[in-house]
């Protein structure tokens, strides 16, 4: 009896563990949290020591859109005009990768990310975005 008990009690978190749910892990990963539509809210330039709001420059308004099959865009409207830029993305450890139609790079270190906010930060630029429903 006491060998039993002994063997459920060291196999329990075995199961435990082997039986857990991987999905809500993933889920949870900066390549699924990052798929949606966002909104830029503001940006921090470094250099300049300054900030940018959109709520201040209502002529302009940024928008990137991220999908689930590593395509996505992104948008600038102003007062001019509608630009529409398509890319093809990924995660790769700390970055959001950005392949343009032409074939150049982007880089974006992923600074945060979570349901409401994505943090980018490229060339002494901290993009803040929320996100859009």
């Amino acid at each position: 009896m006491k060998k039993l008990i002994f063997m459920l009690a060291t196999m329990l978190p075995l199961m435990f563990v082997a039986c857990n749910d991987n999905e809500n892990d993933e889920n949870k990963s900066p390549k699924h949290s990052i798929v949606g539509l966002w909104e830029l809210e503001k940006a921090y330039i470094e250099e300049d020591d300054r900030w940018w709001y959109a709520k201040d420059d209502i002529s302009d308004m940024y928008q990137l859109e991220v999908k689930s099959d590593n395509s996505g865009k992104f948008t600038h409207y102003s007062s001019f005009n509608i630009i529409e830029e398509p890319f093809t993305w990924q995660v790769v450890e700390n970055q959001f990768r950005l392949v343009m139609p032409d074939n150049t790079y982007q880089a974006y270190k992923i600074e945060q990310i979570n349901d409401q906010q994505l943090i980018l930060t490229k060339d002494l630029v901290t993009k803040y975005y929320k996100r859009r429903e």
